[in-house]
């Protein structure tokens, strides 16, 4: 029988490049958080009075605090969520956020709403501080059904978590909900208001509404609808033209 050296050699050569793509396959490492996505989330507190428990005889109203996420915008400006900043139906009177001081201090700074907006869910906030990092916005949202997105928040007011996950599609306006992106990020309570990342530009596209009570399923507001009232309140920010 005569042998085929050509036809050997490259089955050989199919067999190398195939252990080759399985190797790279399984030593390529996870996508890594980009640093300044985690630098620029941070904790917010609103005061709220929490109503006595009906089962609690001679109960009183006592304060207390209800958290969620924001990202910053500017070196004083923050974007969180309307429905963190909000209790019983009126902006509530003292809320705080959490930065960085010295030597990795943490500390609470007072908050002033400059705007905010129920019906699109999001507000604008100045802190009494300057921060050193903040993050660029996406006024235009261009992310669309497929492209991946970075969903970052404080849960249960701890450090930023981040979790990817990729856009679905986008819902219009129903009931009481704004119109939002539905995503497949895994979030947490106190993720509210926190900033939604387009993977690939590293820019800020979307604040998160809420979850759905699903594993790995978000609902977040794209920025580009509530671009002007945020260009009204930050300065700095590159002009959008009204169409």
């Amino acid at each position: 029988m005569q042998r085929r050296p050509g036809l050997f050699i490259g089955a050989m050569l199919a067999l190398a490049i195939m252990f080759a793509a399985s190797a790279d396959k399984e030593t390529t490492p996870p996508p890594r958080v980009p640093q300044h996505m985690l630098d620029a989330t941070l904790k917010v507190r609103a005061g709220v009075i929490i109503p006595p428990l009906p089962w609690i005889e001679n109960g009183r109203p006592t304060a207390g605090w209800q958290y969620g996420s924001g990202v910053m915008a500017s070196e004083s400006e923050m974007i969180t969520a309307a429905h963190v900043i909000y209790s019983r139906g009126e902006i509530c009177k003292n809320i705080e956020v959490e930065v960085r001081g010295e030597h990795a201090s943490r500390v609470w700074v007072d908050a002033k709403v400059l705007s905010s907006d129920k019906t699109l869910d999001i507000a604008v906030l100045r802190l009494d501080v300057k921060v050193r990092k903040w993050a660029e916005l996406d006024l235009a949202s261009g992310v669309g059904p497929g492209d991946a997105v970075w969903v970052v928040g404080c849960p249960s007011a701890l450090a930023p978590v981040a979790t990817l996950g990729w856009v679905a599609a986008y819902q219009d306006s129903s009931g009481m909900l704004s119109p939002y992106w539905l995503s497949g990020n895994c979030i947490y309570f106190g993720n509210s208001g926190g900033p939604v990342f387009d993977a690939n530009s590293g820019k800020v596209v979307g604040t998160l509404l809420a979850g759905t009570g699903a594993p790995n399923v978000s609902l977040w507001v794209p920025l580009s609808l509530s671009r002007f009232l945020i260009q009204a309140e930050i300065k700095s920010l590159p002009r959008l033209n009204k169409k």
